[in-house]
């Protein structure tokens, strides 16, 4: 397995592969092939929802190193190195490796201890420490080799992820690396006829998002206070869907006063206007159980917003405010 880094200054131009026969062969055996031909912006990447996200910032004394260990690709850094990735309100949770190669602990030169963290860093610089290990693989045989982990992140999410790699001990240089990096993803899309639009990053939950299954069916999980933000595109004239109040809210002796939903609008100049508001109140109100229907006309807002809430009733009150949207669509 090999990787070979692309020259930067070339521009626009032609990558060619060659597989030529050496100076004695049989072509009754020439059997040769190539496998997992890619090429990568960076050597390091997040998968999140079948796309593959890049950092935001990369903080390290040298590049980073993209490399093969044990059958995994992975990303060789220098310590002190710093990955930030943007979050997006859909990430549920962070699952990947990291490690030391095996030179960190075979032959003459060993590495000391290296310590590993995951953070969420807020957009107020606030830092909430996710994961945090230390490895020390001269030492310890349980160190050695990658090292899975499996994070769920906190709700409701936003900031920057951020991973770390500091030495144990600041005199010895040692190196580490991640691998496998994914964020498991909630289904948050508006439906069009041309693909799936996923909400921009204004969208908010005070409690988090999350996927549920209301009456046999998958719903997204928007317990009041929510925001969910769309661009608008052309022919998007009607906005579809279903919402409602999670059954348990109002069952088996719990109560609730009930959620407000609401959709409007926002235009390029950023003034809003309010196309549907309903407070469904199951506990009064048998008609507000279960899914509802939902069919809003969308006029023609080039650059503009479609933004849906769901918030708390007049009282303020959000005892059991499970609310969910459903099935939600834009087109003709």
């Amino acid at each position: 397995m090999g990787f070979t880094t692309l020259p930067s200054h070339i521009g626009i131009g032609r990558i060619i592969l060659q597989m030529t026969p050496g100076p004695r062969f049989d072509v009754a055996f020439d059997w040769g092939y190539w496998l997992w031909i890619r090429t990568d912006p960076s050597p390091i990447e997040l998968s999140a929802g079948g796309k593959a996200l890049h950092p935001v910032q990369v903080d390290a004394p040298n590049p980073l190193r993209q490399t093969e260990f044990n059958g995994h690709f992975i990303t060789e850094a220098d310590a002190p190195a710093v990955i930030d990735f943007a979050t997006a309100p859909n990430f549920i949770e962070l699952q990947g490796g990291f490690g030391m190669l095996d030179s960190a602990w075979l032959g003459s030169t060993k590495s000391g201890p290296v310590e590993f963290s995951i953070s969420l860093i807020r957009p107020d610089g606030q830092r909430s420490v996710l994961l945090e290990r230390m490895l020390d693989p001269k030492n310890e045989p349980n160190d050695r080799g990658m090292r899975p982990f499996k994070v769920a992140l906190p709700q409701p999410l936003s900031g920057r992820l951020r991973l770390m790699i500091r030495a144990g001990n600041e005199t010895i240089p040692v190196q580490g690396f991640w691998t496998g990096l994914t964020a498991t993803t909630i289904d948050m899309s508006l439906r069009t006829s041309t693909g799936a639009i996923p909400p921009d990053q204004r969208s908010r939950s005070d409690f988090g998002f999350n996927q549920t299954v209301e009456d046999g069916k998958a719903c997204l999980f928007a317990h009041a206070n929510t925001t969910l933000v769309y661009p608008w595109q052309e022919g998007m004239q009607r906005l579809s869907g279903e919402y409602g109040i999670i059954h348990g809210a109002y069952a088996a002796g719990n109560t609730t006063e009930g959620v407000i939903f609401s959709v409007e609008i926002e235009d390029a100049q950023g003034n809003r206007h309010e196309l549907f508001r309903r407070h469904l109140a199951p506990v009064t109100q048998r008609n507000d159980r279960g899914a509802q229907s939902l069919s809003v006309e969308l006029p023609p807002m080039p650059g503009g917003k479609i933004i849906l809430h769901t918030s708390a009733p007049p009282s303020g009150h959000l005892n059991n405010a499970w609310s969910y949207w459903r099935d939600l669509q834009a087109g003709p």
